[in-house]
């Protein structure tokens, strides 16, 4: 079972951890001071341009109207989306993944008992345990409590010796909030695992549940015990520069950073966050070499591009810092912070 994607950080412009976000949205920030933004930034997929082109060209492939639905749904086009997985079904009835893709959207539009409907489909078709993990799920949210319940009781009976179930399983739980019978089924799941592969993308997954509730000290504890297992996994450094920079802990995070960078030499939101906790030191010289690099890496890392127009801005060097505050409104113009600051930039200059 893959790994979820690594953890990300917001510092004081949204107080919240795992999540990615973007700066704030009103006209002038609450502390500009600690400005800062370390997050990483969403993996690069095609637009809805792209999609909609595909399905133009193979009208009668189902897959690419099932590939449109998924990228309306990203961008909020919820009867575009519907619409495409549905002619996606039309074309293709017997294709169970179809069916939870229309599930999936309905699920994300609250029409639950809709997600409902399509989700039993799909595990008619195809009884794998993702589409009956999708119905318990539902299920769950439309407090029907007690056919959730069965659900999981007989998936997790049926499965008891299947780590990658049991795993599953617990994935549910965590994004239900039901963090006791998460850990349960996280142990079960780690006492199946054979590898220290497996067994450290346990101690991940949990360590990422105890942090979602705060506990900070123990969801170190574990991500530390993952990095004695594998010590040569960038992402585990990576969440754990994060975990130690929520602590307060800022040269261990910039050695986690490290660490992570120098096992996967591209991680530009590592070099991102790197150079946060190195502004957070006052070391800003330093973080304007940090997050240049990080720009290098990936030339549409906005957050790097504005966290480097804010040191520069720190620093008194206004035309370096509109540069670098410009070119994260191109990669992102909804950057309220950046418009913020090449005001402030155009005040300093005598520019208008």
């Amino acid at each position: 079972m893959r790994r979820r994607a690594p953890w990300t950080v917001s510092i004081a412009v949204v107080a919240s951890f795992g999540l990615s976000t973007s700066a704030r949205a009103d006209d002038r920030p609450a502390d500009r001071d600690d400005g800062m933004l370390a997050v990483e930034a969403p993996p690069a997929v095609p637009g809805i341009a792209y999609y909609e082109d595909l399905a133009k060209k193979s009208p009668t492939e189902a897959s690419a109207q099932q590939l449109l639905a998924a990228a309306y749904g990203r961008q909020g086009r919820i009867d575009d989306a519907r619409r495409s997985a549905k002619r996606a079904i039309e074309l293709a009835p017997e294709v169970a993944e179809f069916h939870q893709t229309l599930g999936l959207i309905e699920e994300g539009a609250d029409n639950l008992p809709a997600a409902e409907i399509a989700f039993k489909k799909a595990t008619g078709l195809d009884g794998n345990v993702e589409f009956r993990l999708d119905v318990a799920r539902v299920q769950w949210r439309q407090d029907l409590r007690t056919e959730a319940e069965t659900s999981w009781a007989a998936i997790g009976t049926e499965f008891a010796a299947n780590r990658d179930v049991q795993m599953a399983i617990a994935n549910s739980f965590h994004g239900l909030g039901r963090n006791e019978e998460a850990l349960a089924a996280y142990d079960r799941a780690f006492a199946l695992s054979t590898t220290p592969e497996a067994k450290a993308d346990i101690l991940v997954e949990k360590s990422r549940l105890q942090a979602d509730g705060g506990k900070t000290a123990v969801a170190l504890e574990l991500l530390s015990q993952a990095r004695v297992l594998t010590p040569d996994d960038p992402d585990i450094h990576y969440n754990l520069g994060v975990l130690f920079f929520r602590a307060g802990q800022l040269p261990a995070s910039i050695l986690a950073f490290d660490a992570a960078v120098k096992l996967k030499p591209d991680h530009d939101n590592a070099l991102n966050n790197k150079g946060v906790a190195q502004e957070k030191l006052k070391r800003l010289d330093n973080a304007v070499v940090t997050f240049n690099a990080a720009i290098a890496i990936d030339s549409s890392n906005a957050f790097a591009r504005y966290n480097l127009g804010l040191v520069l801005f720190k620093l008194r060097r206004f035309k370096e810092a509109e540069a670098a505050f410009e070119g994260a409104l191109k990669v992102d113009k909804d950057l309220a912070d950046a418009r913020f600051f090449l005001g402030e930039i155009y005040f300093q200059l005598g520019d208008t």
